[in-house]
C-alpha cells in the first residue's frame, strides 16, 4: 500500500483483513490519499476505514452456495442443464455430456443452439420454459434424445 500511495497518491478500496482484541476476523476497505505540505513533500495522509467483515461474510456464503449447486449439477446421475435467458449454457451435468456424447467440451456461456444446431424448435417445445411453469410433452417430430 505504501508504494501505490508513492506512486499514484491515492489507494482507493485496498481489502485487508484485521484480528480484534477478542481475536475475531475484522475484513475493512482502507481509501487514502497523500497530502504535500508547501514543499511538494507528504505533509499526511487523510483517508478512512470501512468495516466490510458482513460483506465479506455474504460473499464466502454466497460462494459456498455456487460451488454447492456446481457440484449438484455437475455429478447428478441424470443428464440435466441450466440455461439463461438466451438458452447459454449456465450449468450442466457430467451425464448430460454422455448421454448427448458431447465429450469433455465446455459449455458454459455457450448457447444450446450453437451446441445443437438442428434442434433449436425441440428443445423449445420439450417444455425448457419452466419459469413461466409450462412443462409441455414432447414434439413427436423431435428426436427423443432431446424431445423428452
Amino acid at each position: 500500500m505504501d508504494r501505490s500511495l508513492e506512486k499514484h497518491e491515492v489507494v482507493h478500496g485496498y481489502e485487508c483483513q484485521f484480528k480484534r482484541m477478542d481475536g475475531t476476523a475484522l475484513w475493512v476497505a482502507v481509501n487514502i490519499r497523500r497530502v504535500d505540505g508547501p514543499d511538494e513533500s507528504t505533509a499526511y495522509y487523510e483517508g478512512f476505514i470501512d468495516d466490510i467483515t458482513e460483506r465479506k461474510r455474504a460473499e464466502e456464503t454466497l460462494s459456498e452456495s455456487r460451488e454447492q449447486l456446481r457440484l449438484f449439477v455437475e455429478h447428478a446421475p441424470a443428464p440435466i442443464a441450466m440455461f439463461d435467458g438466451q438458452m447459454r449454457y449456465l450449468a450442466y451435468s457430467k451425464r448430460w455430456l454422455t448421454d448427448y456424447a458431447l465429450g469433455e467440451q465446455d459449455l458454459i456461456g455457450r448457447s444450446h443452439y450453437e451446441v445443437f444446431p438442428g434442434n433449436a424448435r425441440c428443445i423449445t417445445s420439450a417444455g425448457l420454459c419452466a419459469s413461466n411453469g409450462c412443462f409441455q410433452d414432447r414434439d413427436p417430430t423431435c428426436p427423443p434424445s432431446l424431445g423428452s
